[in-house]
């Protein structure tokens, strides 16, 4: 029901923005209508409202320097943004570890607000009465069309077809004119009070009673190459379409307005087809046959499955100009050019929008040194950076195993921050964030739909793996966030600092949770067990502090390295050990209950700057600052392989979730997927200009 709810969002977010994308292309439409309404024909007229049809119906618009709507300037989400309330994200599902390793969790104290069994009703969101209220309307409408279709189509049930070998005679002349193959039954009915052709397969032709005694052969071969004109063009399938549009878009009057203005246009180009030349029909006595039909009609008939010669009294003085006038239009291939202009800006979507603070939102069309084709990339990097490839900082599988997501960056002045998510069996990038500032440190929600990441400007994000839209932003820390991990029952993100602090974020609301400070201290990295009960984290000082999450204290402080910063920290998958890794190749196992070192690790040249176990809890990898990355069996402590991964450091270590894979991430600007049966790199992901 969530992902259910998710998709209605989503949905409804790109009905609005086509509605008002649309809306805009409509007036212009109209506009062009109005400058150009002597040198247009009235078929090009008609054909220019198929753009507007043509946009309402695309669901992903090209993005072009030369569309209309870089002008407009809109926001890229619009419903969504609305949802970004706390009452809007519910905490994600909870983790699945393997049985066998993973402990009954204990909740601590400061987070057991967050999984009461029994809560509150969720009060009503804008956003939800909004997306009720579309949905109710299109059920209204919907059911109205239906309804009348059904009824009128029971109403004509006793009515047979007519038989008169004349009637039919001439009939068949008219289509024969036309070029049609079949021509449609006639049925002579009290239903309608004037001529109109229906059915979407079977088609049929409608007359009021009486006609053939009130009109004569003349007035009935207007009526008939005006019907069939109509058959011809598929105005019925049209007609149709429509209604469904405008079933969908119902709350926008200017849509309402166009396909009012469509339907006017489209009775003038059919009379145009059939005033043809080929067909020597008289305009002033073909004016006439419409207006003995207008004096026959005492209300209008906008049933959208019935398409006639007249339907109201509305704009018959215009109508009935155009007829008599019948002249000849010399924009026959300037009017086609543009058509192709309004195309051109108007089925397009833009690239910049002027209050998304900088933000390049678009489709990558080539891989150019970039992204690979259909990324989604929003580029908030400085201009004279968004070209560079950072280096890579981390990696983190999804739940799933079907993507990958990787951070980079270095400075401001030399590396843009960013953000890059892969699919693994497409090996092509899908979703590309770009900033000016570094991102440190990324981490999937246990069901993949929410993104952590934290960056060294201090800022700590929830996003949407999908879109990229950010779902939430918690508030600044004062020095770069180093460090992202959810809970094991993703309730909470835990962040670390620079500044020496480690919050608990309440995933729901944002709000702040807990806080455990080490004064004078420099956090770079953090790892909580699987049972939810203890924290571990390494600083600068070389350091690494145990706190005991039920308690609220801290009940370990070790020393991971005597003389350099401490880098890497893990938990086992039973939560009885971690490890700590150093700068100055210290790589140590420890035990979580006691302190107690367990090991030393030994193998690492230049610094033990990654760690992750397995997730059976029996291989530990380790990345260095030469870009090897050692396997460990963690039962004895024995060196079991050593992969030559990378040129440069190995910062970014993560096994996928059935342990299949190893992924692993360096400052060479490279990903790679490893085979662990194997262990034979299957992929490598890097940029196309790298």
């Amino acid at each position: 029901m969530q992902a259910l709810g998710e998709l209605t969002v989503r949905i409804f977010d790109w009905v609005v923005r086509t509605s008002w994308q649309a809306s805009i292309l409509a007036i212009l439409i109209l506009a062009v209508q109005v400058i150009f309404r002597k040198k247009l024909s009235p078929g090009w007229r008609y054909g220019l409202w198929f753009l507007l049809m043509a946009r309402l119906l695309m669901p992903v618009p090209p993005p072009s320097p030369l569309s209309i709507f870089n002008v407009a300037g809109l926001p890229e989400k619009l419903t969504l943004e609305v949802s970004n309330t706390p009452e809007e994200i519910s905490p994600p599902a909870e983790v699945a570890l393997p049985e066998s390793r993973m402990p009954p969790v204990r909740v601590p104290s400061f987070m057991e607000s967050v999984n009461e069994p029994v809560k509150p009703a969720k009060a009503m969101t804008r956003l939800d009465i909004f997306i009720a209220l579309w949905l109710s309307g299109m059920c209204v409408f919907g059911l109205r069309f239906l309804v009348e279709n059904v009824h009128f189509r029971r109403r004509l049930r006793p009515f047979l077809p007519i038989d008169n070998p004349q009637v039919l005679e001439a009939l068949q002349e008219c289509a024969a004119e036309l070029g049609l193959r079949e021509c449609p039954i006639i049925i002579e009915t009290e239903e309608v009070e004037s001529p109109a052709v229906c059915g979407l397969w079977r088609k049929r032709l409608l007359v009021p009673d009486g006609i053939f005694e009130s009109f004569s052969t003349v007035d009935l071969r207007h009526i008939f190459l005006h019907e069939l004109a109509h058959i011809k063009r598929r105005d019925l399938e049209i007609s149709w379409l429509v209604e469904l549009l405008r079933v969908f878009y119902w709350f926008n009057p200017l849509l309402w307005l166009a396909f009012a203005r469509m339907r006017q246009d489209r009775e003038l180009a059919t009379d145009a087809l059939a005033l043809a030349p080929a067909r020597q029909v008289a305009p002033r006595a073909y004016g006439e046959t419409i207006l003995k039909l207008i004096e026959r009609l005492n209300r209008p008939s906008l049933l959208p499955h019935l398409v006639g010669i007249v339907e109201s009294k509305a704009s018959i003085k215009q109508r009935l100009g155009a007829i008599v006038q019948s002249r000849a239009y010399p924009w026959r291939w300037a009017a086609g050019a543009l058509a192709a202009g309004i195309a051109v800006v108007g089925l397009t979507d833009a690239i910049t929008h002027a209050n998304s603070n900088g933000v390049v939102v678009s489709r990558q069309r080539s891989s150019d040194g970039s992204f690979s084709p259909g990324t989604r990339l929003l580029d908030r990097a400085p201009r004279e950076l968004r070209h560079v490839i950072p280096r890579l900082w981390a990696v983190a599988f999804s739940p799933d195993g079907k993507k990958l997501a990787i951070t980079g960056g270095w400075d401001q002045s030399h590396e843009p921050g960013e953000l890059v998510i892969w699919d693994i069996l497409s090996r092509k990038t899908t979703l590309a964030l770009r900033q000016q500032s570094t991102i440190r440190t990324v981490a999937f929600s246990s069901n993949g739909k929410l993104l952590a990441m934290g960056d060294f400007a201090g800022v700590a994000k929830l996003i949407d793996p999908y879109d990229g839209k950010t779902i939430r932003t918690l508030p600044r820390q004062t020095e770069l966030v180093n460090s992202v991990v959810f809970t094991p029952d993703d309730t909470a993100l835990v962040t670390s600092s620079f500044d020496g602090t480690i919050t608990f974020w309440n995933v729901s609301t944002g709000k702040e949770m807990a806080t455990f400070a080490l004064p004078d201290e420099s956090i770079v990295k953090i790892a909580i067990s699987s049972d939810n009960r203890q924290l571990a984290a390494v600083t600068r000082s070389g350091k690494a502090h145990v706190w005991d999450l039920i308690q609220r204290k801290e009940v370990h402080c070790l020393q991971a390295s005597k003389e350099d910063v401490a880098e890497a920290v893990a938990f086992a998958p039973d939560g009885n050990s971690f490890v700590t890794g150093c700068w100055d190749s210290t790589l140590r196992l420890w035990e979580s209950a006691s302190g107690r070192l367990l090991r030393d690790l030994a193998g690492h040249q230049s610094g033990a700057l990654s760690a992750e176990f397995s997730t059976d809890g029996r291989t530990l990898a380790s990345g260095g600052g030469d870009g090897s990355v050692l396997l460990f069996d963690i039962t004895n402590g024995r060196r079991i392989a050593v992969l030559q991964a990378h040129s440069e450091q190995c910062f970014g270590l993560a096994f996928s979730r059935d342990g299949k894979y190893l992924a692993t991430a360096s400052w060479d600007r490279t990903a790679k997927i490893w085979d662990m049966e194997t262990r034979e790199p299957i992929a490598t992901l890097a940029r196309a200009d790298h």
